[in-house]
């Protein structure tokens, strides 16, 4: 199956699934090794695949762990220029309900941190309007439009 991540002229779009994982007080964040921002862990839909199914591959693939993929928590339209190129992302937030906190073993070149809510605010944290949504324990689903 094929990413649901393609070019419009001279745009590309990308549709995202992202994960909220809590444990007590911390967040976990990952950036690329090379990169200097942060973003929740996650990964591309690909084609014919519900965006649940596709957040439980992406963390298996990332970081080997079984979870349970629990309520949708928020919606972000995210238009962005990066390298040059302007995205347009539809990105799919849930709360991962049940996961394993002992190993951080990822795949890639991914660097992995629990970051405490309290300390976000310092972390190049992208898109950066997710400090308050992340922050909130609201039951209330959101839904950003970025530009």
């Amino acid at each position: 199956m094929s990413d649901i991540s393609f070019s419009i002229g001279e745009q590309k779009f990308n549709y995202r699934v992202a994960a909220c994982i809590r444990s007590g007080d911390n967040i976990l964040l990952n950036r690329l090794g090379d990169s200097d921002y942060w973003f929740l862990p996650g990964g591309r839909v690909r084609a014919g695949e519900s965006a649940k199914t596709a957040l439980y591959r992406e963390i298996q693939e990332e970081l080997g762990w079984n979870v349970e993929v629990g309520k949708f928590r928020m919606c972000v339209e995210n238009f962005f220029q990066h390298n040059g190129t302007h995205w347009h992302e539809i990105c799919l937030v849930f709360d991962i309900s049940k996961f394993e906190t002992s190993i951080l073993s990822c795949e890639k070149d991914l660097e992995f941190k629990w970051v405490p809510l309290k300390e976000l605010e310092s972390f190049d944290l992208r898109p950066r309007e997710l400090f308050a949504a992340l922050a909130s324990q609201s039951a209330e689903t959101v839904h950003l439009t970025l530009r």
